[in-house]
């Protein structure tokens, strides 16, 4: 995980350097596809379940605020 994040920063250093650009803009565009099922997966392994309870929460939050009020 912390590699990609490496080379995600060393990808950003390339884009702000002129003679670097054309390959580090290639890089970056491989590194992202080559990430892209990694993300889907962590996407709907992790952030669907989350978002759910994320969901869960605000509604149980609404449904007491109605019964007694926050002080």
């Amino acid at each position: 995980m912390h590699g990609t994040g490496v080379l995600e920063l060393l990808g950003a250093l390339g884009l702000v350097l002129a003679r670097a650009r054309p390959a580090a803009g290639w890089c970056l565009a491989a590194l992202f596809v080559c990430l892209l099922p990694a993300n889907v997966h962590a996407a709907r392994a992790f952030r669907i379940p989350e978002q759910l309870t994320y969901v869960a929460v605000a509604v149980t939050a609404s449904r007491s605020h109605a019964r007694r009020p926050l002080r």
